[in-house]
């Protein structure tokens, strides 16, 4: 019989979070307050909001050799750019959840925490 590991929704959180912080290059011997993880996070990804960061092409030829360039948190700033300006949204985008489903995650948790800061 399969054993599952249940975790509580706030596990998954810190496991979330610390991965960020890792993509990050936060200090792994410190101890973050919530907000001063969430502000670290957000300045590496801040650049994503700006409407000039990416503007794809929509060759697909130069799209795919661009994608195979990026790492994880190149990935996560692409995703946050396209879920704030949707016109500049990939004809591919709904395979993200396929091809990149950590990635997508990633991206959630930190437009959520980009949308709170906002709303502060």
């Amino acid at each position: 019989q399969l054993k599952v590991s249940h975790l509580h929704p706030r596990q998954y959180l810190y496991g979330m979070m610390d991965s960020l912080l890792d993509l990050c290059g936060a200090d792994d011997t410190v101890i973050y307050t919530y907000e001063e993880a969430r502000n670290l996070i957000l300045s590496v990804f801040a650049e994503a909001l700006r409407e000039d960061y990416f503007v794809p092409s929509l060759n697909v030829k130069d799209l795919a050799a661009y994608a195979g360039t990026l790492d994880t948190a190149g990935i996560i700033s692409k995703l946050v750019h396209m879920h704030y300006y949707p016109e500049h949204s990939l004809p591919v985008e709904n395979a993200a959840l396929t091809v990149v489903p950590y990635e997508c995650a990633l991206t959630e948790l930190v437009v959520y925490m980009m949308d709170e800061l906002a709303g502060e």
